[in-house]
């Protein structure tokens, strides 16, 4: 009998411990961030990032309910130095930012994903990809954006910065 007593209590206090545990995480579980394209419906369009030196484009557009599709490009004195075919694609709760730059990565596509939206800003990374390895949009206002790339280049942090407004 005794030992029945205390195979029951302590069955209730692990019962009574796992029960604690398991809202907890049931909680961190819906804490996990889920992403939808409808944060980024405010980028489809053209913008476009114009100085002495360079100037840059990239047009974005819807390509049905889960996916954008859009183009970069640069232009040094009118000759294209630069062009990229770009995608947004959303699902199961995540969005990728692929990549596709002719002559690069033996030609294959590079993904990025999705890991934050703080503060209308929009952070995509692929820790594996040689430069870059993170891709930020910040939306600023409707008619203007600030975007740029991180990353080790050649062991060295690299970044660049492009401040783009909607082309009318």
């Amino acid at each position: 009998m005794k030992w029945s007593f205390k195979f029951l209590t302590l069955a209730g206090i692990a019962v009574l411990i796992l029960s604690c545990a398991n809202p907890d995480a049931k909680n961190i579980k819906n804490q996990e961030k889920k992403f939808s394209l409808e944060q980024l419906k405010w980028l489809p369009g053209k913008w476009v990032n114009i100085t002495d030196e360079f100037e840059f484009y990239e047009t974005w557009e819807h390509a049905g309910n889960t996916s954008f599709t859009g183009e970069s490009y640069m232009l040094i004195d009118g000759d294209t130095v630069f062009y990229e075919v770009l995608r947004l694609e959303e699902s199961d709760d995540s969005v990728k930012y692929i990549v596709g730059v002719a002559g690069q990565n033996n030609g294959m596509d590079v993904s990025f994903g999705l890991v934050s939206t703080d503060d209308n800003t929009f952070t995509f990374s692929n820790p594996q990809h040689d430069y870059p390895q993170a891709i930020v949009y910040r939306y600023v206002a409707p008619d203007s954006l600030y975007a740029y790339i991180e990353g080790k280049l050649e062991g060295k942090y690299h970044r660049e910065d492009f401040v783009m407004v909607r082309a009318k």
